[in-house]
């Protein structure tokens, strides 16, 4: 968990898209369609993107976005890995596991 905590406090401080609270751009949910034990959403201040996907159940969850208009390459911000995410995304998430991506 510390680690979570410390990718957003870094994230925080660069990326537009959750440098103030509620003036930082609109929150998107993206879990309509899920199971209700996973949260999904984006937060927006163009070109920035945070994609956050939060999995609140103990078991492994492989979940599909329909991110439509969001879709584009993200970079996962524990790994710094690139990703393109089209506008049927899957992410896996770990039991209580945690996924964020951010785009600029």
């Amino acid at each position: 968990m510390t680690e979570l905590y410390r990718t957003l406090s870094r994230l925080k401080k660069i990326n537009p898209a959750i440098y103030d609270g509620i003036k930082s751009g609109d929150l998107v949910r993206l879990d309509e369609n899920l199971d209700g034990k996973v949260i999904a959403f984006i937060r927006e201040v163009e070109p920035n993107h945070i994609l956050a996907c939060f999995n609140l159940s103990g078991e492994e969850k492989a979940i599909q976005l329909s991110l439509g208009n969001y879709s584009g390459t993200y970079t996962d911000a524990f790994s710094g890995r690139s990703e393109a995410l089209d506008d049927s995304a899957k992410i896996k998430l770990s039991p209580y596991g945690y996924a964020i991506f951010t785009k600029n």
